[in-house]
């Protein structure tokens, strides 16, 4: 595993999704390679994918953490629901699960909101 940069202004390029896991393909700006591998996938909700989707901030939360916006995906609302009533069911969901969050904002294109288990980061991109 290498260390990752901060994504800011680098790319996702792809994501291939399998039964509870994800693989998603971010690049640099330099060219780098990064495959993020996401296991015991709860929820994936990405929207706008697109030809050159820029990264604005790529996040690593505990899911308690996540934002309203991604609250509104998991639960297929339109922004401006009740946050407060969504978050709060959402607590009782997950319980103490220990589960984990990804957030990606865009500049352009691709945001991703997920919720799992386990992750990793390698560098360059991972085939099944």
């Amino acid at each position: 595993m290498t260390s990752e940069p901060n994504f800011h202004d680098d790319f996702v390029d792809g994501i291939l999704l399998g039964e509870g896991s994800a693989r998603i393909f971010v690049r640099t700006v330099h060219g780098e390679r990064f495959t993020i591998l996401l296991g015991d996938v709860k929820t994936l909700v990405m929207k706008d994918f697109r030809q050159g989707n820029i990264i604005l901030s790529l996040d690593w939360l505990d899911a308690t953490d996540i934002s309203d916006e991604g609250l509104f995906g998991y639960y297929s609302e339109p922004v401006g629901a009740d946050s407060v009533v969504l978050r709060s069911r959402f607590m009782r969901e997950i319980g103490d699960q220990q589960l984990r969050a990804l957030e990606i904002f865009p500049s352009y294109g691709a945001s991703l909101m997920a919720i799992f288990k386990e992750s990793e980061m390698n560098s360059d991109y991972l085939q099944p």
